[in-house]
């Protein structure tokens, strides 16, 4: 949970930066790709995050890889987290980063469970009645739950609608027991 307020923390300030420069998108994108890069070379990020390895040499190692391709602010921003010792935050970070710039651009993430594969017609569809329901761009998410059985179960932040059979069934049997409780 305290990893979580920092990433915020940390997330907020940089998004502040990229807000006032209207520059969110660029932001987005640079963040995004220290964090691939990072992922990609396992190594790289085992050594950004070593707590052995002095500052200075990481600093002059990201300085080395993304001077080139990182926009001044975000090069001093990884600094920081490496003076502040938040290295093994910035995955969060990136992730708090991305949804503070969806809520500035009106977009929610939705997922939607169903047993099968839905086609992409018919998510881009739904998508579009979601959006116009809520007023927000809705961003679907898609999962394939053999376990539901039918139907379909929609999470679009603290609200769900679930309307599969699994829960149906599950509804039935729990009406059947208080019948037969109550005879």
């Amino acid at each position: 949970m305290l990893d979580q307020k920092v990433a915020r923390r940390y997330a907020e300030a940089v998004f502040s930066l990229a807000k006032e420069q209207n520059q969110i998108d660029l932001y987005q994108q640079q963040l995004t790709l220290v964090l691939d890069s990072l992922e990609a070379v396992p190594e790289l990020k085992s050594y950004f995050c070593n707590f052995l390895v002095p500052n200075q040499e990481k600093k002059d190692i990201l300085e080395k890889i993304f001077k080139e391709d990182l926009n001044e602010n975000i090069l001093h921003f990884l600094f920081l987290l490496v003076d502040k010792k938040r290295e093994a935050n910035f995955e969060s970070i990136v992730a708090e980063f991305a949804i503070l710039a969806d809520e500035a651009r009106n977009i929610k993430n939705a997922e939607i469970y169903t047993a099968q594969e839905l086609p992409k017609r018919e998510l881009r569809a739904l998508e579009m009645r979601l959006t116009k329901a809520t007023g927000k761009k809705i961003r679907l998410n898609a999962h394939v739950d053999p376990e539901l059985l039918g139907g379909v179960k929609l999470r679009i932040e603290d609200k769900i609608v679930d309307a599969t059979i699994k829960k149906r069934l599950q509804l039935l049997g729990t009406a059947m027991k208080k019948k037969q409780v109550v005879k």
